[in-house]
């Protein structure tokens, strides 16, 4: 089923986006705290 398919891919993607973001969230976190401790 196409439609099927389309819409388990069109999830997936969804999801590697939001886990993208977390990343990038987790990303900033981490190099705002290794730049404070440099101060």
């Amino acid at each position: 089923n196409i439609a099927l398919r389309l819409k388990e891919a069109h999830k997936n993607k969804r999801q590697a986006q939001e886990s993208l973001e977390d990343n990038i969230e987790m990303y900033k976190e981490e190099v705002t705290e290794v730049f404070l401790d440099l101060l």
